[in-house]
């Protein structure tokens, strides 16, 4: 449902200067249950960037986010 509904406001947004933008893909349920498990994922496990949840460096890596 989600997934429906964020199309659906894309189709039906008032579309200001996207020239720039890259064309859009509809999403999925598989794309929004990743991006929700992205999200609860990350508080906590603190990071000083939001790049460093998917840094390769194996000082501060996290393989979890690399997976989903």
């Amino acid at each position: 449902m989600i997934a429906d509904e964020t199309n659906s406001f894309h189709r039906n947004s008032a579309r200001i200067d996207q020239s720039h933008a890259a064309p859009w893909i509809d999403t999925t349920t598989n794309e929004i249950y990743i991006f929700l498990a992205t999200v609860m994922l990350m508080p906590p496990l603190k990071k000083n960037r939001i790049r460093d949840y998917w840094s390769t460096d194996h000082l501060i890596a996290t393989p979890i986010f690399a997976e989903l």
